[in-house]
């Protein structure tokens, strides 16, 4: 910044830290990422999955709608 002012990165009392960062980071983070991963893969592995009858394809998009 050429106009002198000096800009502070840092709040001294922690009001606006996310807990998914640095220090206070979740440790589970991972832990949880794993576990989802298997749990879909058990879901994929112990059902047999099909398209329902009448249905040619199933388009997976992402929806415009709110929610």
């Amino acid at each position: 910044m050429g106009d002198g002012v000096e800009v502070a990165l840092t709040e001294n009392d922690l009001r606006f830290i996310s807990f998914s960062t640095a220090r206070r980071g979740c440790i589970a983070a991972s832990l949880g990422t794993a576990m989802s991963v298997m749990l879909f893969g058990w879901l994929l592995q112990g059902f047999t999955w099909a398209k329902p009858a009448g249905v040619s394809a199933i388009h997976l998009m992402e929806s415009k709608q709110d929610l």
